[in-house]
């Protein structure tokens, strides 16, 4: 089971990213070389660069952690949807916007170092929640057959749309 979902949470990433990438590139230019194609490569590298520090990577592995775990705890068809990564996809951006209005740059507070940190890596925290959520369903549907598949196609979709621009938005081609 744990190598399954590890495989389909690679080839997960991997399809977002390379998507992604494509997607700005064909939005970008009208005529392509081949060094345009070959140069996915270094994007992989840059995403894979953005979460590799310390807290970061932390962050990263127990969101995505997170978001598998809740389609696979459970076998309701609204628990297995993206309605719970649309709202960390929604609310985490304004929670941000609001903590920094009240940001407390030097101080002694654990709790405030946790979410000035936190806050600084808000937007893997939404991707990492997502490909994590992604997996889940993906996992649901062809293993576990918990949810029907035009449910998992619409939810699906939702995330792979929703990733793939905060993913363009994070990266830089």
């Amino acid at each position: 089971m744990f190598i399954q979902i590890l495989v389909i949470y690679i080839l997960f990433i991997l399809l977002i990213i390379i998507g992604s990438y494509y997607a700005d590139l064909f939005a970008r230019k009208d005529e392509y070389t081949k060094e345009d194609f070959k140069m996915i490569l270094p994007s992989i590298m840059t995403m894979a660069r953005r979460i590799q520090g310390g807290y970061t990577a932390t962050a990263f592995i127990v969101t995505s952690v997170i978001g598998m775990a809740v389609p696979l705890l459970s076998a309701n068809i609204v628990v297995n949807s993206s309605l719970l990564f649309l709202v960390v996809y929604l609310l985490l951006p304004l929670v941000k916007k609001q903590l920094d209005k009240t940001k407390v740059i030097n101080t002694e507070s654990y709790s405030e170092k946790f979410l000035n940190n936190l806050m600084s890596i808000s937007d893997i925290i939404i991707i990492a929640f997502g490909f994590g959520t992604g997996t889940g369903l993906i996992y649901s549907w062809s293993v576990l057959n918990t949810i029907p598949f035009l449910w998992f196609l619409l939810h699906l979709s939702i995330i792979i749309l929703l990733l793939g621009i905060k993913v363009r938005k994070m990266m830089t081609f």
